[in-house]
């Protein structure tokens, strides 16, 4: 690539080659058709996965335990104190039912709403960004916060809030298209 042999003969910045060779790799297969989408779902896989790290050696009763007791007590029939709203709360009672009742299924289970949101992000701006750059910006995301730290319900909301953005505005641009 022209720019990266500009770069590389730069006085002020010196870079092994095998790093230009593999930024160019990486930049021509993001300009291919499938494997974008299939390099965002893999991340989502490892947000997931790190989320179930993550809750497998979290030691902090009052968050972690706070969010496991109120689904146990929906489950159980109990009464559930809403700290941070209704819905969470049935919500992980819903995972808790469906995967298990342990500690770390609930960090998986709300890590699956981040990777969610993490993946319709990518759609979301590719509808109304190139694709490298909203490529980009979900690799920036990424690094910045890869998985979730406490099972909060920001992640749950951040899912709930891009996919209906998401479909809001696809099929906004599909009806402007039908009507042109």
């Amino acid at each position: 690539h022209p720019l990266f042999n500009h770069i590389i003969q730069s006085e002020w910045l010196w870079v092994p080659n095998w790093i230009w060779l593999f930024l160019g790799t990486i930049i021509s297969l993001v300009t291919a058709r499938y494997f974008t989408n299939l390099f965002i779902f893999i991340l989502a896989l490892g947000s997931i996965q790190l989320s179930l790290i993550q809750s497998s050696y979290a030691y902090d009763p009052h968050h972690w335990g706070l969010m496991f007791s109120q689904a146990l007590n929906i489950l159980r029939g109990g009464a559930i104190n809403p700290y941070y709203g209704v819905l969470p709360q049935y919500l992980n009672a819903f995972g808790l039912f469906i995967f298990g009742q342990t500690h770390d299924v609930l960090g998986g289970y709300i890590g699956l709403f981040y990777a969610l949101g993490l993946y319709f992000i990518y759609q979301l701006w590719r509808l109304i960004l190139p694709k490298k750059i909203a490529f980009g910006l979900v690799i920036v995301l990424f690094f910045l916060h890869s998985h979730i730290i406490y099972p909060w319900s920001n992640y749950q909301a951040f899912a709930f809030m891009v996919v209906g953005l998401y479909f809001y505005l696809k099929g906004h641009t599909l009806e402007n298209r039908k009507t042109k």
